[in-house]
């Protein structure tokens, strides 16, 4: 069952996304806002896979056609063990030209800031990315079941601050 924006309003109130802002609340969601910094792909001269940006809300990134980045939101997330949460583009955000890859989902216990892997679809044209910026949404769902081990005890990115890269760690067959 997704939650609507009454049983929304109650969780945020009591700590499920902070800072919370009741002007964010839409009927079955709650719009996410992107943080201050940016993991960028390194130039082929850099020593490391990403390169850090810090971002403000006067003087915008331009995301490149095709471009590829992780950025984070400004708000912390924290996922009751009763629920689990899905992270989405904002419908203007892709109208606009923004993708977001499909790895939104919030597992029952999470804690932390979301990355969001975003793309600029456009073919010609650079699209602006400002701190504060509202492009994507959180949808919570009720499990009909609270879960035994939540992402607390057994998740990879508990607590992660800023964009966050991969820790991917690619197994033998």
């Amino acid at each position: 069952m997704i939650l609507n924006d009454y049983a929304l309003h109650i969780r945020a109130e009591h700590g499920m996304v902070r800072p919370y802002r009741s002007e964010h609340l839409q009927p079955c969601s709650i719009d996410l806002t992107l943080g201050d910094h940016l993991k960028v792909e390194a130039s082929t001269e850099s020593t490391g896979t990403w390169d850090d940006i810090m971002l403000s809300a006067d003087v915008p990134y331009l995301l490149q056609p095709g471009e590829f980045i992780l950025a984070h939101t400004a708000e912390t997330i924290c996922i009751p063990d009763d629920c689990c949460g899905d992270l989405v583009l904002r419908s203007s955000a892709a109208r606009a030209g923004f993708d977001h890859c499909l790895s939104g989902l919030c597992d029952p216990g999470f804690e932390g800031q979301l990355t969001l892997e975003l793309r600029n679809n456009l073919r010609n044209r650079p699209l602006e990315i400002r701190a504060g910026m509202r492009i994507c949404q959180l949808v919570v769902q009720k499990l009909i079941y609270q879960v035994h081990q939540g992402y607390r005890v057994r998740g990879n990115y508990q607590h992660q601050r800023g964009a966050t890269e991969s820790n991917l760690q690619l197994q033998p067959l």
